[in-house]
């Protein structure tokens, strides 16, 4: 993965895509997750959705890769510290969608915003994280 992120970095730099507009990049990305969207929302319109589908998820990555490099970030980089954000995340699967347990912070907060004044002032025992997503889809 680090010689296509080397080539790809050097292909923006023959283009000069460096010096370019790192809002118009931002732009191209969300064009190609659109890309996205579309083989996984409508794959019938495809003549061959999986082949169309990597086209896409390749582009993306294509974009990325550039907006990192005009913005001086190194892509491993950030993908390794997303990765220590995610390793040892906890949740649930419900409904084909992973929930992730809130961490005792976003719950205060979120209580806080509910009962719509500072959570010292509130007292409610939650047995299990998942008592307050019954909350959330009952309201």
């Amino acid at each position: 993965m680090n010689k296509l992120i080397t080539k790809i970095n050097e292909w923006a730099d023959e283009r000069n895509l460096k010096q370019a507009d790192p809002k118009i990049q931002w732009m191209r990305v969300t064009e190609e997750v659109g890309e996205i969207r579309d083989v996984l929302l409508k794959p019938t319109k495809f003549t061959e959705p999986q082949a169309a589908l990597k086209d896409a998820i390749g582009d993306t990555l294509v974009t990325i890769i550039v907006l990192a490099h005009q913005l001086d970030l190194d892509v491993t980089e950030c993908l390794g510290i997303a990765y220590e954000e995610i390793k040892n995340r906890k949740g649930k699967m419900i409904n084909g969608t992973f929930v992730k347990f809130p961490s005792p912070p976003e719950v205060y907060r979120f209580i806080s915003r509910v009962v719509n004044r500072p959570i010292e002032t509130v007292v409610i025992q939650l047995p299990s994280p998942f008592e307050v997503y019954r909350f959330i889809s009952h309201t």
